[in-house]
């Protein structure tokens, strides 16, 4: 792992160091150009798929509640010592997509979301999918964990959203 990737990556004692930043930045950076090209060839297809799910600002919050939620989940419910990546925060913004279509019942959803499930379920009982291992430096491994807030968030998020008209409503 590169220095500048160290000094960034998400570490579970961030704030007793006083380097409360990697919190954030521990999302974006990655372990390699390969690891980086796999999780922006995700992005694309999100952005193509539900770019106009919700508006930037929407996606913006989805975007700050992803970190949060999967930053709180790695540090309360694992024994995760460092995670780079934007896996999780990509996993919250499919999920978010699909859960809103969901929501519309857009035909397709559905099997978009059988499909998300059973990767979640194959990569907690088999393992991660072959070929991410592959794009990660000697040491390292999938944090599926990351995938699992992240979708927790993403689905949230997007039900929050569909009945806003009604949070906004109530005296």
């Amino acid at each position: 792992m590169s220095e500048w990737v160290t000094w960034l990556a998400w570490r579970r004692d961030a704030f007793e160091t006083d380097e409360p930043w990697r919190w954030i930045t521990g999302h974006f950076v990655h372990l390699g150009a390969a690891h980086a090209a796999a999780n922006v060839a995700g992005l694309l297809l999100i952005v193509l798929l539900y770019r106009r799910a919700f508006p930037l600002r929407a996606w913006l919050a989805l975007l700050l509640l992803a970190i949060a939620t999967i930053d709180l989940g790695l540090w309360w419910c694992t024994s995760i010592e460092w995670y780079v990546g934007a896996s999780g925060v990509l996993h919250a913004a499919m999920t978010a997509g699909i859960v809103h279509d969901l929501w519309q019942r857009v035909r397709y959803a559905k099997w978009l979301a059988m499909l998300g499930v059973a990767k979640l379920v194959y990569e907690r009982v088999v393992g991660v999918l072959p070929w991410p291992n592959e794009l990660l430096a000697d040491g390292a491994r999938v944090v599926i964990e990351a995938h699992w807030f992240g979708v927790l968030a993403g689905a949230a998020f997007a039900t929050l959203w569909h009945h806003r008209a009604r949070f906004r409503a109530s005296p």
